[in-house]
């Protein structure tokens, strides 16, 4: 599943006297402004000292915008819990308050409080004119909360009539969509940025991940190409194309982006050999300082099949298998040679093994009639 991270930052200057279009009492301006001054040179707890005061002098008409100066005080200082609980009471006093309410949301968002962020983020919304960015806000809020079809029609309702926007926004939409199993429509949002914008590397990522989802590997695969066109791939994103390559039936192509991992591992060299370069695995497993025994098996196999009579039996003399099949090679690849002797060697190495034990005897009596015939 891909993985949704929000940024989010206070949407107002924290240090600024909040303002309104009504006219301010004057000892409610003078309060806010003494604050302001303080907060210009990071003095926040002396920045609450005229808020505070106000406060005690007006408890029977506090003013929604003393709370809003507070919480911002708070929330320069990384005391999240007092700042929301400051924003929650100027909220109540003002709540058609566009700078309160975001700020409300972008504390609750921080706090994990998900579902009061939602909430609030999307009366933001509403107060801002339809403000887009703060409608992303509210649907990542209800993802995180895991209210996933809220989140899938608010960003539905964000996308309409919109030809593009920040990928953040698509993506986390293709998540929800993801999770409610209908891709149709942001796929097609997708292939239409991608006209759009078709150098935008994430575009291309997304549409891949899309086409997996959707168990279309062939499309998958294209899509990938055309991004790493833009952005180098990371070793695990190369084997990932060697085995999309192979899963769609193309062994040239798994091999080509095999070789790109730098790699030797038996898969590797699996790709490797469906793709036609059978020599280039030989040539990689016999410059190996040290050999698997999954490795020496695969070299003798692959030696046996090119015809190698004489690097197979080399390569089983001194690997010594207890694989009775590895020691059938070896006789038959000393019979290649015309080395009766040690083709009989090879097939009482492989009498050790129960599954070729029977064939090994029969074959050994067969060879000694041949033999006495001459």
């Amino acid at each position: 599943m891909m993985r949704v991270v929000a940024s989010i930052v206070l949407a107002v200057v924290l240090g600024a006297a909040p303002a309104m279009t009504e006219t301010l009492p004057r000892d409610l301006h003078m309060a806010l402004l003494e604050s302001q001054e303080a907060s210009s040179r990071g003095d926040y707890a002396r920045a609450r000292v005229p808020l505070l005061a106000y406060l005690k002098s007006r408890s029977d008409r506090p003013h929604g915008l003393i709370y809003f100066a507070l919480g911002n005080t708070w929330y320069a200082q990384s005391k999240l819990p007092q700042a929301l609980a400051d924003y929650r009471q100027g909220a109540r006093q003002l709540p058609d308050h566009l700078g309160l309410t975001r700020n409300l949301a972008v504390t609750a968002y921080q706090l994990e409080l998900f579902d009061e962020a939602a909430v609030a983020f999307e009366r933001a919304w509403h107060l801002s004119g339809a403000e887009a960015r703060l409608l992303y806000l509210a649907a990542m809020a209800r993802y995180q909360n895991r209210d996933i079809p809220t989140s899938r029609e608010l960003l539905r309702e964000l996308w309409i009539g919109r030809d593009t926007g920040p990928l953040p926004w698509l993506r986390l939409w293709a998540v929800t969509e993801l999770e409610q199993g209908d891709i149709g429509p942001v796929r097609r949002k997708i292939r239409q940025m991608q006209q759009q914008q078709p150098q935008e590397a994430g575009l291309w990522l997304l549409d891949a991940q899309m086409a997996l989802h959707a168990g279309e590997p062939e499309q998958a695969t294209a899509a990938f190409e055309v991004l790493f066109q833009m952005q180098a791939p990371s070793t695990n994103e190369r084997r990932m194309m060697a085995s999309l390559y192979a899963s769609i039936g193309l062994p040239r192509g798994a091999s080509l982006w095999a070789e790109k991992t730098g790699e030797d591992g038996l898969a590797y060299l699996g790709w490797l050999r469906d793709g036609g370069e059978s020599r280039k695995v030989i040539d990689l497993l016999r410059k190996k300082k040290q050999r698997s025994p999954e490795e020496e098996r695969y070299l003798v196999e692959l030696l046996f099949q090119q015809g190698d009579w004489a690097d197979v039996w080399r390569v089983v003399q001194k690997f010594q298998p207890e694989v009775g099949s590895l020691w059938l090679m070896a006789a038959f690849s000393a019979l290649e040679l015309e080395r009766l002797s040690d083709a009989f060697k090879a097939l009482e190495k492989a009498e050790n093994d129960p599954l070729t034990k029977e064939y090994s005897r029969n074959l050994q009596i067969v060879l000694r009639q041949l033999q006495e015939k001459g």
